[in-house]
């Protein structure tokens, strides 16, 4: 039983109170930034936008509809230098739009709910120690277990929470500038159908190039057969 209380007691020391540094309400907020671009050179840019000092989050390029986008994530602490970049270096600046969220209330709930589920885990600990019975052993063994898996689950949301106070996301878009635009449904349907104009005016004229010596033998054969009619009709009858 003292081995098994033992255990318990290192395993806890992995678990340590993981706690948001910040020292005024400005340090709580988790902005991002939407921008849009308007660039000379689709590859050149997106290229720059690469060399960036930041964490891919995602992106994306599409060269024929000449549009490319991409998330980019911030250390705060460097984010003025890249905004600067990224603003004066890849092409014509067209919108920006900024979004913040306070995250002091969400980081204050989960720190309390720590230092509950901590306080309780050492007091869970100081029981295993002095308990001689084995259903309470077993009994506490079990709650401490619960215990710990709420710590874990507070200390990996508390960083979570950390590491977007501490960053910036910026939501990139940029349009090359003589981008040809992709053609609408009704512009594809006009010009497929234009398309089956020019080949079928092409087919007829191929038709009737081939066909001018059929052509000539059906009509002298009907018109010989017209004049042997007009030849066989009676003469009328003179009053």
């Amino acid at each position: 039983m003292k081995k098994f209380i033992f255990s318990f007691a290192i395993l806890s020391l992995f678990f340590a109170t993981n706690t948001v540094k910040a020292s005024s309400p400005a340090d709580f907020l988790a902005d991002a930034y939407s921008v849009t671009i308007t660039v000379d050179h689709l590859e050149s840019a997106f290229n720059a936008l690469t060399a960036l000092d930041g964490l891919i989050f995602t992106s994306d390029i599409n060269i024929q509809r000449g549009f490319a986008n991409m998330t980019l994530i911030v250390d705060t602490a460097n984010f003025n230098r890249v905004y600067s970049q990224l603003t004066t270096t890849i092409g014509e600046v067209t919108s920006v739009n900024t979004n913040s969220r306070n995250l002091f209330m969400q980081v204050s709930d989960r720190q309390s709910e720590l230092q509950t589920f901590t306080n309780e885990q050492n007091q869970l600990l100081s029981l295993l120690m002095t308990t001689d019975d084995l259903d309470d052993f077993l009994t506490l063994e079990n709650r401490l277990t619960t215990v710990i898996m709420n710590i874990e689950e507070l200390q990996t949301t508390l960083g979570r929470l950390n590491f977007e106070m501490n960053t910036t996301v910026l939501n990139i878009s940029i349009t090359e500038e003589n981008a040809t635009e992709p053609l609408t449904l009704w512009q594809r349907f006009l010009s497929s159908m234009s398309n089956a104009t020019t080949v079928l005016q092409l087919l007829i004229i191929g038709l009737v190039y081939i066909s001018v010596p059929a052509f000539l033998i059906i009509l002298i054969t009907l018109t010989i057969i017209v004049l042997s009619k007009q030849k066989k009709k009676p003469a009328k009858a003179i009053e």
